[in-house]
């Protein structure tokens, strides 16, 4: 298993590697106005896209997982509620009516 990984790992920056020469000219960036533009090759400039995206992806997970955990830790807490009743409604004693 390990080899296939391995073997995964360099055929997908072999894709990297040659997607970059391909895309190796320059594109001018203006993020404020009045600034000069900024000159970055095309692949630098879509790697750094990428990057951001999947931060942006990482942070709308971690708040999701920490609604997902709070929710559990309260199913959680009432599971435990409901056990300790059940097991105190198990050691009542029975009453039986007389009829």
């Amino acid at each position: 298993m390990k080899i296939i990984n391995l073997i995964l790992k360099i055929v997908i920056l072999c894709i990297i590697v040659v997607f970059g020469a391909f895309n190796m000219q320059t594109v001018a960036i203006k993020y404020f106005f009045g600034k000069a533009p900024i000159e970055l090759p095309l692949f630098v400039v879509m790697i750094i896209s990428f990057l951001i995206g999947m931060f942006i992806t990482y942070l709308l997970f971690i708040t999701d997982r920490m609604r997902l955990k709070k929710e559990l830790n309260r199913i959680k807490k009432s599971q435990k509620e409901k056990d300790s009743e059940l097991l105190r409604l198990r050691n009542l004693p029975l009453d039986e009516e007389k009829t």
